[in-house]
């Protein structure tokens, strides 16, 4: 038995069976940790309005609460910033299982008061931050408008939330609400022994929304070389597969990849692998996809795929496309195609600078698409 403590918890404020980013990491932790004999639990959302169920998947004991419809769960704008219900759900799930750590991975429905609460209870536990939910509710530092944001900035930020959550009041009491989650946020960070960031570019820009960074620390996701993997495809310079993985949505730039694909017609095909659903409700991105896809035979969507589909995946591929627009914190899937053997291209913003793909400019359009045809015409 390694040291250290013996029953730990991972704490996923999302979705557990959406395919994204911080799900896949987290399952990679928690049946790693598994293998090491400790007893692993994980604390998730389940669907809409299911029971809490628990069950154990792949040595890992999964704990699935009920997601309720929004206007059930929300009452005014600081039900974004704190959520004690579900606080004292994190406490009694944590006793019942005699848990002697937590990992907080994600705290978007469990809210900023969890950390503090922990401290309280004598509880020892770190928490990771995977994207930029401790400051902004949206996420990403992608706003309503469609741009990512470099800070905090009160009027902004409170325009942005009164527009993306209307039903939760005026423009007047989110900029009370932002304030808030500034105080909020930075007493959460304190109340943490370690606070770990998968990138030194992320750090960055945590440092720009007044973060404290005397807890930060860098600690990159770890990424598994595939177990096994099929032969590739031949390069065919006269038909080239370019491949993005992911969720279609605003901050990723998958659309604005797929007409610059088809801008520049043969010998490019883009094929399209994640799910495709609306952003904060914002349903139009994805319309504009499914225009195109309709209008434009060379962008296919193959839809939701999961870890064990990416064997296949890359084995169909020549290159692999990271566009997103925001400051992403790690490129996960330019490491897993780049453990693959596949060369990758990723923007030049947050974390992905420092991921194995070579770097291009954020939606540029000539950059990019000069780029694709030096891939074809340039061996080097």
């Amino acid at each position: 038995m390694n040291a250290g403590p013996h029953r730990i918890g991972f704490v996923v404020g999302l979705d557990w069976d959406f395919p994204g980013g911080v799900q896949r990491v987290t399952r990679r932790l928690a049946q790693a940790q598994a293998r090491q004999g400790r007893e692993v639990h994980v604390l998730a959302l389940g669907k809409a309005g299911a029971d809490a169920s628990e069950a154990w998947e792949a040595g890992v004991c999964v704990r699935r609460l009920a997601c309720l419809p929004q206007d059930a769960e929300c009452r005014g704008f600081d039900s974004l910033n704190l959520q004690p219900q579900k606080e004292q759900e994190v406490l009694r799930w944590t006793r019942l299982h005699a848990l002697e750590h937590l990992h907080l991975q994600h705290l978007s429905a469990f809210g900023l008061g969890l950390p503090p609460l922990l401290r309280e209870q004598g509880i020892s536990f770190d928490w990771t931050l995977h994207d930029y939910h401790a400051v902004c509710p949206r996420g990403q530092m992608w706003s309503v408008d469609g741009e990512a944001c470099a800070e905090i900035d009160l009027p902004r930020c409170a325009d942005c939330w009164s527009r993306t959550w209307p039903q939760l009041g005026a423009a007047t009491e989110a900029s009370k609400a932002v304030e808030r989650r500034q105080a909020l946020m930075v007493k959460a960070i304190e109340s943490c022994e370690r606070v770990l960031v998968p990138s030194e570019g992320a750090i960055e820009q945590f440092l720009r929304c007044g973060v404290p960074s005397a807890k930060l620390q860098v600690e990159p996701n770890v990424v598994d070389k595939p177990i096994w993997l099929p032969p590739r495809r031949p390069f065919d310079p006269s038909h080239v597969r370019v491949g993005v993985l992911g969720s279609v949505q605003p901050s990723k730039g998958v659309l604005e990849l797929a007409r610059w694909v088809a801008d520049l017609g043969e010998p490019f095909s883009l094929e399209v692998y994640g799910p495709l659903s609306d952003y904060h409700g914002d349903e139009s991105y994805g319309d504009a996809f499914r225009s195109l896809l309709r209008e434009e035979p060379r962008v296919r969507w193959h839809g939701t795929y999961g870890p064990s589909d990416l064997p296949l995946i890359f084995a169909g591929l020549d290159l692999v496309c990271v566009p997103s627009l925001w400051e992403e914190v790690f490129g996960l899937v330019a490491y897993e195609a780049a453990l693959a053997g596949l060369p990758v291209f990723v923007t030049d913003r947050g974390g992905l600078q420092e991921s194995p793909g070579h770097a291009l400019a954020a939606g540029d359009a000539d950059v990019w698409k000069g780029a694709l045809k030096r891939f074809v015409e340039d061996k080097a």
